[in-house]
């Protein structure tokens, strides 16, 4: 597993530093070196299985990210993001739309896969206990975040402030992707979302800035999408659980301890009467035998 997984993250940070130092023109190469590295490694690793859970409940869970993601880009004109039909340079609304589509599920499907689809699920195979599920979720941040460390090189931020970003997504995305019981579809469309949302820091249009008096406002904004999934799917499995205990047991209504109750000390009493009357019986015939 080690071996496995050091190669991985050597190949990964291979691929990061060449597309931000080497060749600064091929994001969306290295984004497809990803997705194709990352896949090819959950195979080989035989984790395609773990990666993915295959319900009614994923579903509904996409449905929050997605409302999130697409009600954020609409709102905002002031930026040109992938879902505002401009990544072609406006030459086909549907080939600006479908490409920007495409390339901002791109980057997160390659990240998503590879740091909380293979990492989480390797780590994981020594066990799932609580406390090794807190240090997973610890570890696959900070691999996460030193992920950016080529990119927050290159950035007009100090390092270590560029970096915290990439850390706390890496917590809020693990421990979905852990809560909601492997739904990495859920991640990749909340990872979207929150690159939507730094695109418009980058130019400076939100209304929820990082740093200031709004700074509550701004992390509640950003883990919403992640908190809502949570409650539904924790919601959703408490009913599910609630129903089928209910199918298991016999039929109840109202005041049916109280019958049942009744029926044991009738049982109670009618069987004490027949031993009483038994031995009554069985004292009267010796005492008879006795006199004759």
């Amino acid at each position: 597993m080690g071996l496995r997984l050091g190669t991985f993250l050597g190949l990964t940070f291979g691929i990061t530093y060449f597309a931000n130092n080497v060749e600064k023109t091929a994001p969306d190469l290295a984004a497809i070196a990803l997705l194709l590295l990352g896949s090819n490694w959950i195979t080989f690793a035989g984790l395609w299985k773990k990666v993915q859970r295959i319900d009614f409940l994923v579903i509904v869970e996409l449905v929050v990210p997605l409302v999130f993601l697409l009600g954020y880009t609409s709102r905002l004109s002031a930026a040109c993001l992938p879902l505002l039909l401009c990544a072609t340079g406006g030459r086909s609304p549907f080939l600006g739309y479908f490409g920007g589509f495409l390339l901002t599920l791109l980057i997160p499907t390659a990240e998503e896969l590879g740091f909380r689809g293979y990492v989480i699920n390797e780590l994981l195979r020594a066990g799932e206990t609580r406390k090794r599920m807190i240090l997973v979720i610890a570890v696959s941040a900070f691999i996460f975040s030193a992920f950016h460390i080529f990119v927050a090189l290159n950035s007009q931020l100090p390092i270590l402030e560029y970096l915290t970003f990439p850390f706390i997504f890496g917590i809020v995305a693990a421990t979905t992707y852990i809560a909601l019981d492997r739904n990495i579809l859920a991640t990749i469309l909340l990872h979207a979302y929150w690159n939507d949302v730094v695109v418009n820091l980058n130019v400076g249009v939100t209304a929820f800035p990082p740093y200031g008096s709004d700074i509550v406002a701004y992390w509640m904004f950003l883990v919403a999408p992640a908190a809502i999934m949570i409650l539904i799917h924790r919601f959703w499995r408490s009913f599910a659980g609630s129903r089928q205990r209910t199918r298991n047991k016999p039929t109840s209504f109202p005041g049916e301890p109280v019958l049942l109750y009744g029926r044991h000390l009738w049982i109670t009493i009618s069987t004490r009467l027949r031993l009483y009357s038994l031995a009554k019986a069985t004292y009267r015939s010796r005492l008879i035998g006795h006199h004759g």
